[in-house]
């Protein structure tokens, strides 16, 4: 699911994965928790001790993006597989995270590539986006 903020009409906020509730932290569940809670520098602590996959850097670069960290963020978004199902959506945030850093070009070759690679999720966001961007 997809969450808009009042602060900015195209930062899109990603809900995270269901999972069990535990109160062990070093693990994908606390990870997970800690994210959901919006606790994103628990989430952050948590993730630097585990394993690196396309979930645990989607979610770490949406930590650190939502903690205003741009360069951590496009830092861990940047390490997406193409393949990866959350491919479409680190494309977005990396681009929101470009421009939080004033980076429009940048921000501008990504939303395209999102647009080209038909992210329906993203589609109207990314459109909306790019024109405010290349006005």
């Amino acid at each position: 699911m997809l969450l808009t903020t009042k602060s900015n009409k195209f930062e899109i906020i990603e809900e995270g994965l269901p999972v069990f509730m535990t109160s062990k932290t070093g693990n994908s569940d606390a990870f997970m928790n800690a994210y959901r809670m919006g606790e994103y520098t628990k989430t952050i602590d948590i993730g630097k001790h585990l394993p690196l996959t396309d979930t645990l850097n989607f979610y770490m670069g949406c930590s650190y993006l939502y903690s205003r960290d741009n360069v951590n963020a496009i830092t861990h978004l940047s390490k997406i597989n193409k393949a990866s199902e959350f491919y479409c959506n680190a494309l977005y945030q990396k681009a929101y995270a470009c421009a939080n850093k004033k980076n429009n070009e940048q921000a501008i070759t990504l939303l395209k590539e999102v647009l080209n690679k038909g992210c329906t999720n993203y589609v109207e966001k990314a459109e909306g986006f790019l024109k405010e961007l290349t006005k």
